[in-house]
């Protein structure tokens, strides 16, 4: 069910048909789904996984997503963890006995927002916004792209104080996880809701974006 894995118009009599690397013909439609849909197992915005789920990674452009249980199942599968970092102040004083639990915050630097993630007592920085992710993307396998160089990481709203980054943080050779931050503020100081003037003293203010 995953659009970008396969090559149409290898028959020029049927372009609707595509030819995978084993020379299976698949009749697929060329058109994006019409609503949100999970391309593991099919699940749709108005028709969820028996027992629910929420979208854990969802392009709005294609509408294909993965849903919050096939991300758990890719989890085992693939060797790709579930991070869920309790946000925190950024001047908040370290707890020794909370050092191994995963926390986020964000700071200013400019006009950007970057989020500083401490996973396992490593340090993880990035440039993130209220969004779909920006930046480039690279042929990672015959007619499949991943995302190369980032601009800026993309944050999503899943409910009250959880947000999902997008794309899945990698650092080869020491993590790859699918990240959604808990206990996020309401509104989020990185939320489009929101707008920020420098008061008098000097410090950030939050303002309504009208």
């Amino acid at each position: 069910m995953s659009w970008g894995m396969h090559e149409y118009g290898q028959d020029p009599d049927r372009p609707d048909l595509c030819v995978c690397g084993e020379g299976r013909e698949h009749a697929l439609h060329l058109t994006a789904p019409l609503e949100p849909t999970c391309v593991e197992c099919g699940c749709t915005e108005s028709q969820a996984c028996p027992g629910g789920c929420s979208w854990v990674e969802l392009n709005k452009d294609t509408n294909e997503g993965l849903c919050s249980k096939c991300v758990v199942d890719i989890a085992a599968r693939e060797d790709v963890q579930l991070v869920t970092p309790r946000w925190v102040d950024w001047d908040a004083p370290v707890d020794p006995e909370t050092l191994m639990e995963p926390v986020g915050f964000v700071l200013r630097e400019g006009a950007d927002w970057m989020l500083v993630l401490r996973i396992e007592c490593q340090f993880y920085k990035m440039p993130v916004h209220d969004g779909e992710p920006e930046g480039t993307k690279e042929d990672v396998d015959l007619g499949v792209k991943g995302w190369g160089e980032m601009k800026r990481y993309g944050l999503s709203r899943l409910g009250p104080g959880v947000w999902k980054l997008s794309p899945s943080l990698w650092a080869p050779g020491a993590l790859h996880a699918f990240i959604v931050l808990v206990d996020v503020p309401e509104p989020a100081p990185f939320a489009r809701s929101t707008s920020l003037l420098v008061s008098p003293s000097g410090e950030w203010l939050e303002l309504p974006r009208l």
